[in-house]
């Protein structure tokens, strides 16, 4: 593979020194594209050289399965959970007084 992209390199880059037509020259990358997944309407996949075959969010498909917005588990993935640990932080405690003077400051109230 490696020996026929540099010839095929070569041969293009002789063809543009020489003004030659392009179409006559074999293509430097020959990939052929797989075919589209099955389940899928037309408009709603797309094909990205280098990835696959891709769902309308991006997501790559694999033979046979849809896309999974599935998040993994945090035991697939081998990280505890973090749980939210309650504010040690309180608020000021405010008196009937401050209460008042606080909205009394906010104009159009």
């Amino acid at each position: 593979p490696a020996a026929a992209a540099t010839a095929a390199a070569a041969a293009r880059a002789k063809a543009v020194h020489a003004k030659v037509e392009l179409e006559d020259v074999e293509p430097l990358v020959t990939s052929a594209r797989p075919p589209p997944p099955v389940g899928y309407a037309p408009e709603d996949i797309f094909y990205i050289d280098g990835v696959g075959w891709c769902d309308i969010y991006g997501r790559e498909i694999t033979q046979g399965k849809k896309a999974s917005s599935k998040k993994p588990s945090h035991a697939a993935i081998g990280v505890e959970p973090r749980l939210a640990k309650p504010s040690s932080v309180k608020p000021p405690k405010m008196t009937a007084a401050d209460q008042k003077a606080a909205w009394d400051s906010i104009p159009g109230i």
